[in-house]
């Protein structure tokens, strides 16, 4: 056997303590790195992880040693990328993987060159598209740990791994962990040997069955300072083990050596996301679902500043790549797996407030920027904007849509109860409140409109929105009714189709830990359905009308101390539902606002999914996924397969369509009577860091400290919304959780966007426009998130070059763009 040991220390930048204590440590630990690579030349590389953050976090503390490391870097003896920091794939949002080697690419060059491959040692699971990412930065091979489920024990060291779109790449096996060959013997050489021959029985058969004789030994763990003599050892086992061979090597150098030498490799399609031979932790995706929240709602804003700023930049304005940049930055950090899961101590998640806030803020300075300077105007460094008559309402997304803008009046017109509004001179629906105006109005894809409000009797046309009773509003699609117990009964007005009991709410026992939900053994979950709602018509049209639905469940207060029953004492946990309708939307809204006093525990809604077969679609990354409803497995995973998955932000069974906003947690439940619900979770609430007395998982995953933030006690909000066009196509679910994702944007008036950029087709989703890299130009990606061609038309008075989804690699482009199915185009307009 080829030995190829690889040093590296693994850096979980922030987890069971803060990131500055950790920081603390990471400089020593390179410090210590420096020192012996200088010291000795036979110690010939050593793997920085495969995130260039470290190198920053590193050199804020150390500027004075930055030669040294520059260096170490040139001369190819410490490897480093290509990844920013070292996402959770599935709760960073599409674009934001996309982002994070871009950044990590473009901090890796201030030093050097990023590792050429996609290395993910400790990542919980890993994205279907992965494969066409990594391929369009020019990484034809990934290493990992975690996500392999039955298939586990069949494949070989490596394996094929093959995208939705046909991208493919090699995927190598860190068999054993990356933490195999640790602190291997403790220096001691009859250890190490030992350590080395019990490693090769375990897994040789692995890399005998896709004829290689290369074995990856990876030297160094969690936050693991450099294993000092390494080379000296090595020659010790080689001495110890006839016709073996020692090579200290990179991530990149081993791959490159088992693309050359692999005789035969099987090919893997689809998600990596079981625990087959290691845990995959899904439970992470309800952990603190405040994080989810605040990332979602940071990626959105970031979207759309960056679209303003970039139909600016076509006019001629500059763009503000650096503000954007630092944005990014910020974001990006709290996308580090052990963050952005929720599975560290309470400090740790504290620390990630500022950043996503200093992203949003970042990015609400640079959209009030944008819309402004596409109005002529400067911008307005004020911390409001002044009450107007008349404003210009935005569209970001390429296709033609209805939504509603809010405007504050000025005084003139906030004491009449009654106003008219019209768009380019047709009226619309408006309803005025408490001195502000709600308009409902249509906006084409990518092009503003302008918004008038004066005197006058309004428009109550067609498909107005309106309360038809206490308990019952419509529009010009749906009635939707609550009943006595605060569900509701949506009617399809087109067809006269009734779905009845949607919204119910459902709570159980959690004793689990922030990485993993555990029911207690034999529990009923809780239903409200017995459970008496007030319920009011709070708006009644013509623009929007609501319902206003509480309830007052009492839920226990939290486990009993052996953690085993639900304690007898109650909490009053209130809920409080605001059901909206919007004339011309085809789409019921909610918006649910829990005071949660009780611990221990997992709250849930509800909703039937008549139609529903086999499978249920879901809006991943890149692409819409089809998943059966429950999982299978073969009994003997390290970890049994979860029932609750992860979605972008879109789930349809049957005729049952869910779009959610930073809720990425769902289940589908199928029920005795061969009827299917789907669960959406809101709130799952857990003390414990990790613990090793669960049935849902087999050890502890991380330090058992307790974290009593993560009971997530206090008021919060969640928003999410359905419509009964479950059965659509593919794109058009896209497209509608879009369409609710991004509301219409408004700003001063005088914005015009008439044939500055125009995109044609069906087919397609947005998933980026943005400004080059480099400057040159502004970056449009687009994508087919379905399994059938299609295409898209680009019309602009700029140029357009198709090029890698690195931004490399540019040839001219023609007007109409193809697009395989799931494939992702990035286009420069210049």
């Amino acid at each position: 056997m080829r030995y190829w040991v690889v040093p590296h220390t693994h850096w979980d930048r922030e987890w069971y303590l803060p990131f500055e204590q950790l920081r603390l440590h990471l400089a020593r630990v390179v410090d210590g790195v420096l020192e012996t690579l200088e010291e000795d030349p036979a110690f010939r590389r050593f793997t920085l992880d495969g995130q260039a953050v470290v190198l920053e976090d590193y050199l804020e503390v150390r500027p004075e040693r930055e030669e040294r490391l520059r260096r170490l870097i040139t001369d190819g003896r410490v490897a480093i990328g290509p990844w920013y920091t070292l996402p959770d794939e599935y709760l960073a949002g599409q674009e934001s993987l996309v982002r994070n080697l871009l950044h990590g690419r473009q901090v890796c060059e201030r030093f050097g060159k990023p590792m050429p491959v996609g290395y993910l040692p400790d990542t919980f699971g890993h994205v279907a598209q992965l494969p066409q990412l990594l391929r369009g930065f020019g990484l034809d091979a990934f290493v990992f740990w975690r996500g392999l489920g039955d298939e586990a024990e069949r494949l070989g060291s490596a394996f094929r791994w093959r995208g939705p779109d046909g991208s493919a790449v090699l995927a190598v096996r860190e068999l054993g962990g990356y933490g195999n060959a640790d602190r291997l013997g403790g220096g001691d050489p009859e250890a190490a040997a030992a350590r080395v021959r019990e490693l090769t029985e375990r897994f040789g058969p692995r890399y005998a069955q896709v004829g290689s004789d290369d074995f990856l030994l990876s030297n160094g763990n969690d936050h693991r300072p450099i294993q000092r003599g390494l080379p000296t050892l090595l020659d010790a086992c080689a001495e110890r083990l006839p016709g073996a061979s020692f090579r200290i090597a990179t991530i990149a150098e081993y791959a490159e050596a088992v693309s050359g030498a692999t005789q035969k490799l099987e090919l893997v399609e689809g998600e990596l996301c079981g625990g087959g031979e290691v845990a995959v932790l899904r439970g992470v995706n309800s952990s603190r679902v405040y994080l989810k929240q605040a990332n979602e709602a940071a990626e959105r804003e970031l979207f759309v500043a960056e679209a303003l700023a970039s139909l600016a930049h076509l006019r001629g304005h500059a763009y503000p790549a650096g503000e954007l940049r630092l944005a990014w930055r910020e974001l990006l950090k709290n996308h580090a797996h052990d963050s952005i899961c929720g599975c560290s101590a309470d400090q740790t998640h504290r620390d990630m407030g500022p950043r996503f806030e200093a992203a949003r803020t970042i990015a609400g300075g640079v959209r009030r920027s944008a819309l402004a300077t596409l109005a002529g105007g400067e911008p307005p460094w004020w911390p409001s904007e002044p009450p107007r008559a008349e404003l210009s309402v935005v569209n970001v997304l390429p296709w033609a849509r209805r939504g509603t803008v809010e405007l504050a009046l000025p005084a003139g017109l906030a004491r009449r109860r009654r106003l008219a509004a019209d768009v380019n001179g047709s009226p619309v629906p408006v309803q005025v409140e408490r001195g502000r105006a709600l308009v409902s109005l249509e906006v084409p894809g990518l092009v503003a409109r302008r918004l008038r409000v004066g005197p006058g009797p309004g428009a109550w046309p067609e498909g107005a929105a309106r309360a038809v009773s206490t308990r019952a509003i419509e529009n010009g699609f749906y009635r939707v009714e609550a009943a006595p117990n605060g569900t509701l009964t949506v009617t399809e007005l087109a067809t006269g189709e009734v779905v009845e009991g949607l919204h119910l709410l459902e709570d159980q026992a959690d004793r689990g830990d922030e990485y993993n939900f555990c029911a207690l053994e034999g529990e009923t979950p809780w239903t409200g359905r017995e459970l008496p709602a007030r319920v009011r018509a709070v708006r009644g049209g013509p623009a929007v009308a609501e319902l206003e639905l509480v309830l007052r469940p009492r839920l226990p207060r939290s486990l009993t101390p052996g953690r085993r029953a639900r304690a007898r004492s109650t909490v009053t946990c209130p809920v409080r539902t605001t059901v909206r309708l919007t004339a011309g939307v085809d789409r019921v809204e909610l918006r649910t606002t829990v005071v949660n006093r009780a611990r221990d525990h997992r709250l849930r809604v509800l909703f039937p999914a008549p139609g529903a077969g086999e499978t249920v679609r879901v809006e991943g990354h890149f692409a819409v996924l089809r998943r059966p409803l429950r999982p299978s497995w073969n009994g003997r995973w390290s970890e049994p397969p979860q029932t609750t998955h992860h979605t972008l932000g879109m789930v349809a069974a049957g005729r049952l369509a869910l779009f959610m906003r930073g809720l990425p947690e769902y289940e589908t439940l199928p029920r005795p009577d061969g009827s299917v619900e789907v669960a959406l979770t809101l709130l799952r609430c857990v003390g414990w860091l990790s613990r090793d007395d669960l049935a849902s998982r087999f050890h502890h995953a991380g330090p058992a400290i307790e974290t009593p933030e993560a009971q997530c006690l206090g008021s919060h909000a969640f928003e999410y919304a359905l419509n009964l066009r479950g059965e659509q196509p593919d794109c058009e679910l896209v497209r509608a959780a879009h369409d609710y994702r991004f509301g219409l944007v408004s700003g001063p008036p005088g914005i015009d966007l008439d044939g500055l950029l125009e995109l044609e087709g069906t087919g397609f989703a947005l998933a980026a426009l943005k400004a080059a890299e480099d400057g040159d130009g502004v970056i449009l990606r687009v994508y087919n998130p379905t399994g059938e061609p299609a295409d898209v038309g680009v019309r602009s008075h700029a140029r357009t070059a198709r090029c890698r989804l690195d931004e490399t690699d540019c040839r001219p482009a023609r007007e109409r763009i193809g697009l395989r199915p799931y494939e992702v185009a990035t286009l420069r307009l210049r």
